[in-house]
């Protein structure tokens, strides 16, 4: 594991200058710089160059299935079917040409279809359409009827996953009103369960509020002590009664999920999400969310420790956390069966008549960073430690607690909190809210942290990374000046990990090899571009385990093949390009990188087919000379992308004016991040700052 040095003293301005101007830290309109020779200087010898090495995220580690995983394509629903039905297909990637597949209960010659037309997928077989476009492939599930949506365990969803490790990326799903979702995780196969859902939108268009995008769940007797490890991830649910719901039910007892939701957007639906424990005992469910959408909904999210919503069951002993980073709740004002708001917490609930002490000791956790709830119908933030509607009246049980801890702007929200409707004689059931005045989450040295491997590293922290980065600020104590730069210092090594050099470094170049920079700007590629492919070409990555060179090459041919097939890249490089024009565009896009004989060798592979197109720009994109050329350009650029979330030329900048500013200054101090004071001034702007508070 990378160890950086002890940081050198220096001298440090406490403005930054841009042109004549000076712009004071706090209203500063950053713009970046480079670093490259800092590499040697502040790294202990011997050690890996590239470091953080990010250790393990415990429920989303590649398999060595995964490493081995094969491309098939198939064209039409047909072949989907087949595809997907064979057992042999297990650890197979499913790429899906463009297009509209439609499911049915029968085939082209009336006969059923197995699995009753639903898509069933194998053992750590993955679904994909078109990278960076959803709409391409769409699977119309609207024909199945309800005897396709029926099982052993009840009514389930078109698509099914849950064997092993499966993921579903890049498509669109058209719900049907019969299903329980559209994709159910409810296929009971060998542990460990690992799903993912990425890029991917999921809802019923005539808004019949009876479905959901996605429901993971544990299911029954069958499934209990169950732990399913999910992804989802820059994806949209709508139309349904819950836009995605995490939960153990009817009996999974001891049931545990394990969950992390980034950048999706769940709207028009009448609820959210719901997470919960439905009808069963001692289930966990732990879920985050960074970044997403809950907006006009009828309601934004439920929190549940354990419901009960029929007679003759029980929801008990059951532990549900809910954390939240710069998400937003807001304008949930549309239709709903129940109150709607914000977010609705419970610690024990019973909704049906003679139900009255069916859940005790369940406990849900609520913590809120930097988000944003606001222009709810009813209330915005709703608590209950316990909740019966059951007639004749009874509390719903005892020892139900609800914990709330809301940090920076998500302070300023109004709890309505009750310890238990009706009352707890015995006061067994209670909310706790707790709202540490003036804080800022990013100043917890954990948060600041565990917020780098989502900005930088497109997942979320392990323990382990998580402590030992933290342990690097921590260790001075209350010395602040070290503290300082023990977080500068923490904050570049993310830059320079392998992963993120392997990922989000790479996909810059391949910008820039085909396409040199954009119109009228001094960089390749947009936030809006290199987030996604960064997603996917650091999919299942975890540097540092066995293995994790062939994922991280499997992953690089996959995208790489993937990208050159992109209509924007067709266009500029028609198949009627020579061998020759083609290296010759990318190699002058790129800056001239190649040497002359670096550039024959692959004009003669690419000829001769010993190289394809993807793997020429790859060579072209991989070269060390653009790497050197291009690191401090990039440097200051994932300054913007991963501090602000945006284009350096977007926001409170209209011009590249603040990008050269950095990049000058950089390259003025021959790459030292430190004593050009780069990073210093991003984590410390304002703009950084109120991302997660004030």
């Amino acid at each position: 594991m990378l160890k950086l040095k002890q940081p050198i003293h220096r001298h440090r301005d406490n403005r930054l200058r841009c042109g004549l101007a000076v712009i004071a830290f706090a209203t500063i309109s950053l713009v970046t710089g480079t670093f490259a020779n800092t590499l040697a200087k502040h790294q202990g010898p011997g050690l890996d160059l590239r470091g953080p090495r990010a250790m393990p995220f415990e429920t989303l580690t590649a398999k060595p299935n995964q490493s081995a995983a094969h491309p098939v394509n198939v064209a039409n629903v047909e072949e989907l079917y087949a595809t997907v039905n064979d057992t042999a297909n297990a650890g197979a990637v499913i790429v899906l040409a463009p297009g509209v597949y439609i499911l049915s209960a029968n085939g082209a010659d009336g006969s059923p279809r197995a699995n009753g037309g639903r898509l069933e997928l194998q053992r750590d077989m993955s679904l994909t359409g078109t990278s960076g476009d959803r709409s391409a492939v769409v699977i119309d599930t609207s024909m199945l009827p309800l005897s396709s949506l029926s099982v052993a365990l009840g009514r389930t969803g078109p698509i099914r996953m849950g064997r092993g490790s499966n993921s579903i990326e890049w498509l669109t799903i058209l719900g049907n009103p019969l299903a329980m979702s559209g994709i159910e995780t409810d296929l009971n196969g060998t542990p460990p369960t690992e799903i993912r859902v990425t890029h991917v939108v999921s809802g019923d268009s005539s808004r019949s509020y009876h479905t959901r995008g996605v429901d993971v769940r544990n299911v029954g007797a069958a499934m209990a002590g169950r732990k399913i490890a999910a992804e989802i991830e820059d994806s949209e649910f709508f139309g349904g009664v819950e836009g995605i719901r995490f939960v153990n039910l009817n009996g999974a007892n001891g049931g545990q999920i394990d969950a992390t939701m980034t950048g999706n957007r769940f709207h028009n639906n009448k609820t959210g999400c719901v997470v919960s424990n439905l009808r069963s005992n001692s289930g966990l469910v732990e879920v985050r969310s960074n970044g997403d959408r809950f907006e006009d909904n009828g309601l934004g999210c439920v929190i549940a420790g354990g419901i009960v919503p029929i007679a003759a069951v029980t929801a008990n002993s059951n532990s549900t956390t809910f954390e939240a980073y710069t998400s937003k709740f807001i304008n949930n004002t549309g239709p709903i069966d129940v109150s709607g708001g914000g977010i609705a917490a419970r610690g024990g609930e019973t909704l049906s008549a003679g139900m009255a002490n069916s859940a005790s000791n369940n406990s849900a956790v609520l913590r809120l960073w930097g988000c944003a709830i606001s222009g709810n119908q009813n209330m915005d933030f709703e608590a209950l430690g316990a909740h019966s509607t059951s007639v004749p009246a009874g509390i719903a049980g005892t020892n139900n607690q609800v914990t709330i801890e809301l940090h920076g702007i998500s302070r300023f929200v109004n709890v309505v909190a009750t310890d238990s409707l009706p009352s707890d004689p015995a006061g067994t059931n209670t909310v706790t809210v707790t709202m540490p005045a003036g804080d800022n989450p990013v100043d917890d040295t954990q948060f600041f942290v565990g917020q780098h491997y989502l900005d930088f590293l497109n997942r979320a922290a392990d323990a382990s990374g998580l402590a030992f980065w933290s342990n690097q600020i921590t260790s001075c104590g209350s010395d602040s000046a070290c503290i300082e730069m023990k977080r500068e210092n923490v904050s570049a090594a993310f830059f320079l990990s392998i992963e993120f050099q392997e990922t989000d470094y790479l996909v810059y170049r391949m910008y820039k090899a085909a396409y040199s920079n954009l119109p009228d700007s001094p960089v390749p590629v947009k936030f809006s571009e290199l987030l996604p492919d960064a997603q996917e070409i650091s999919h299942r990555l975890i540097v540092g385990q066995s293995g994790w060179e062939t994922v991280l090459e499997n992953n690089k041919q996959a995208f790489a093949n993937q990208f050159v097939q992109r209509s924007r890249f067709t266009s500029a490089y028609p198949q009627t390009k020579s061998a020759a024009e083609f290296v010759d565009q990318l190699n002058a896009n790129a800056g001239n990188p190649l040497s002359q004989t670096e550039r024959d060798h692959l004009v003669s592979d690419l000829a001769t087919g010993a190289k394809t197109r993807a793997q020429v720009l790859r060579a072209v994109a991989e070269n060390q000379n653009l790497s050197n050329a291009e690191f401090n350009r990039a440097f200051v650029l994932m300054q913007y992308f991963g501090y602000l979330r945006r284009d350096p030329n977007s926001g409170p900048d209209t011009n590249f004016d603040g990008y050269n500013f950095w990049l000058n200054k950089l390259n003025a101090f021959n790459g030292d991040y430190a004593n050009a004071e780069m990073v210093k001034a991003f984590i410390t702007s304002s703009e950084y700052r109120n991302r997660f508070g004030s």
